[in-house]
């Protein structure tokens, strides 16, 4: 018995990062999620970094490196995290895209065509979550207004309004209505 308990000390201290089970996966997000809930922010980026140190299924790990980006203050450590989280293989195509917009929003005010090429980076758009494309084909619109191609606007616009609109939960797509209704006025008076 002192054996097979010196053994399980031995297991606990020298290999603290054992993979997680789904289980395992599912506890850690909900506690992520929780102290994110209590607006305790250091404290949910540092239980999520702390999590990172653990061997996590992709999906999962991919998704605690955004949490951290979007958490961070920092640009710099924000975009270190985003650069992490690309090199996650095997994450589902909605955690996959989140990294591309929150690339897309780190860069939009500095470079906004490398910000455009993230907004609309989309592998297989009908697998990623409406609301996240409804939010990259809006910034990818007001980039493209900004460059005063308001016909490539309107129609990143419509496709925002369509993917929010198909979002299952309720959705606030109030603003790319306004911007729909806007730019089509606004190319009907310069027929």
């Amino acid at each position: 018995m002192k054996l097979l308990w010196a053994a399980f000390l031995t297991l606990a201290v020298f290999f603290p990062s054992r993979v997680l089970s789904a289980g395992d996966d599912r506890l850690l997000i909900s506690q992520g999620q929780k102290l994110e809930r209590s607006r305790d922010i250091p404290a949910a980026l540092a239980f999520y970094k702390e999590s990172l140190k653990k061997e996590l299924k992709p999906a999962t790990r991919r998704a605690f490196l955004n949490r951290c980006s979007m958490l961070e203050r920092d640009s710099e450590k924000k975009l270190a995290f985003l650069e992490q989280a690309l090199l996650v293989a095997g994450a589902d195509p909605t955690e996959r895209y989140r990294t591309f917009l929150l690339l897309g929003y780190l860069h939009h005010r500095t470079a906004p065509d490398k910000a455009l090429g993230f907004f609309l980076n989309f592998e297989n758009e009908q697998k990623i979550a409406p609301s996240l494309v409804c939010r990259g084909c809006f910034e990818a619109g007001r980039i493209m207004e900004a460059k005063k191609n308001k016909i490539k606007a309107l129609e990143l616009y419509r496709q925002a309004l369509a993917a929010g609109k198909s979002v299952p939960y309720r959705f606030d797509c109030s603003a790319q209505e306004k911007a729909v209704s806007r730019l089509e006025k606004e190319l009907e008076k310069s027929k």
